[in-house]
């Protein structure tokens, strides 16, 4: 049997973005309940409180290239923040698939994709 494949992912938002993403959400009950079930998969949400800033992460996220609608609502609410306002970054299980998105790159949580190779002899 073929084991699924997961993706892992980190979303920081700015106390702006928080602010904004919570003002757009509001705004549609369809969109709250299609986050809602992508939300309650959080793995690890941490809250900086000198900055206000939140990170979001998610360990075995199966994310699809043909989007679920809850992928596509988050994609879109994504695309309605400021760059400066959030930062998400999607780690796929092939070695090429990583997606980054937002320019929130100086975040209290100094999230940053890594590829290095490290050798101890």
């Amino acid at each position: 049997m073929k084991k699924k494949q997961a993706d892992d992912a980190v979303l920081v938002l700015s106390a702006e973005g928080i602010s904004q993403i919570d003002k757009l959400i509001g705004r549609r009950k369809e969109r709250r309940a299609s986050l809602g079930k992508l939300m309650e998969s959080i793995d690890i949400h941490v809250l900086d409180p000198s900055s206000g800033a939140a990170l979001y992460r998610w360990k075995h996220l199966f994310w699809r290239k043909e989007a679920t609608q809850e992928i596509e609502d988050f994609l879109e609410l994504l695309g309605r923040l400021e760059d400066k306002d959030f930062l998400f970054v999607r780690l796929g299980f092939d070695v090429d698939d990583i997606e980054v998105m937002g320019g929130f790159t100086k975040n209290p949580f100094k999230v940053s994709v890594v590829r290095e190779i490290s050798i101890s002899v």
